[in-house]
């Protein structure tokens, strides 16, 4: 969203210019609240997730919010910017919604989480390579779902990449023996999708190719030393693909700013 003022509104724009405190703790029920966002800089980055998202930045509310109509509407206030996004369902007595942001004064990415009211999850990652928490449903998430959640940006790629394929190679634990290979050439071709976005000059053909040596690999292996093997398919893809230049293998999460 490119704005021209202060703010991200998430509903409806009346009730989120009153006196609300969107700050921490509040279960009455809202119709809209303001996030204090970067204007005209360059467009802000809002993501809304159902069920399941990351609980990264400053969480900046917290609480239950109505949708009347069973849309979300993000605006930046002035009818200049308008978004709308369906709930799935209505809810009469309100969704759970958590906000993160990565800046409480002046935003600029924000995630809006909507009926994500269980624990934080931290997600299956090789160790040294750990990506961010979590929150989900009280529903609980299928392993194999995870997937979606590991491949959502391209920050940490190596990290993502060893991630994804551990997962895979604990698929035999997660499906019925008839479905295994099914779902694992189903989730190697997501894999392999996502590393389109690397930075590198890969086709679809090309993604197809990986896709298939990431299903060959795994369909021999065994799910013993996951980590190893991760790591170790994980660098033979970023090989395969072009991707040395674009993916750096960073090690241990670093400290900020390089420190």
């Amino acid at each position: 969203m490119l704005l021209n003022g202060p703010f991200v509104v998430v509903g409806d724009v009346d009730d989120a210019f009153k006196d609300h405190d969107n700050a921490g703790e509040t279960r009455r029920v809202v119709t809209g609240l303001k996030v204090k966002a970067r204007p005209q800089v360059r467009p802000v980055r809002v993501r809304l997730w159902l069920e399941a998202g990351p609980a990264v930045g400053h969480r900046v509310f917290d609480g239950i919010m109505a949708f009347p109509r069973g849309f979300v509407c993000l605006s930046d206030g002035r009818d200049e910017t308008i978004y709308l996004r369906s709930t799935g369902r209505t809810r009469p007595d309100g969704h759970a919604v958590c906000i993160y942001a990565d800046d409480t004064e002046a935003a600029s990415r924000i995630d809006v989480l909507i009926d994500a009211d269980g624990p934080l999850l931290t997600l299956t990652a090789v160790p040294g390579y750990g990506l961010a928490p979590v929150r989900i449903s009280a529903r609980g998430l299928h392993k194999l779902d995870e997937l979606g959640l590991i491949l959502d940006g391209c920050d940490r790629p190596f990290a993502r990449l060893a991630a994804g394929l551990k997962l895979l190679l604990a698929i035999r634990e997660q499906v019925p023996p008839g479905r295994a290979a099914a779902v694992r050439r189903g989730r190697a071709e997501l894999i392999a999708e996502w590393m389109r976005g690397l930075g590198a000059e890969v086709s679809s053909s090309d993604a197809r190719e990986l896709a298939s040596l990431i299903d060959d690999q795994l369909m021999h292996d065994s799910a013993d030393d996951l980590d190893r093997r991760a790591v170790n398919l994980a660098t033979e893809m970023v090989r395969a693909a072009g991707l040395q230049a674009h993916v750096h293998d960073p090690g241990p999460t670093r400290g900020r700013l390089g420190g």
